[in-house]
């Protein structure tokens, strides 16, 4: 299994990161992959216990929306699988 990565610990490298457009975030935010690769990307979102709550598979586009309408408020993990690493951010849901 790859190995997991904050990306906010790598945000300053070329390998990879991930931002997201509104955090903490009501009804929707947008994450960005930042990558030199255009590679099939996948994520996943987990809540706080590890539970996969939704899976994003195939990204082709740099970017996925979240919508929160059926989310709980609470801590989510987005963890996306790029290049053999995969990287973690930290969602914040607040309704």
């Amino acid at each position: 299994s790859a190995p997991y990565v904050d990306a906010e610990e790598r945000s300053g490298q070329t390998q990879g990161k991930i931002t997201a457009s509104v955090n903490p975030f009501y009804y929707t935010t947008e994450l960005t992959f930042s990558t030199a690769e255009m590679t099939n990307k996948s994520a996943v979102l987990l809540d706080m216990s590890g539970r996969i709550i939704r899976t994003f598979e195939n990204i082709r586009r740099n970017k996925i929306i979240i919508n929160g309408k059926n989310l709980s408020s609470g801590v989510y993990v987005v963890s996306v699988a790029l290049k053999g690493d995969r990287y973690l951010r930290k969602m914040i849901v607040k309704l």
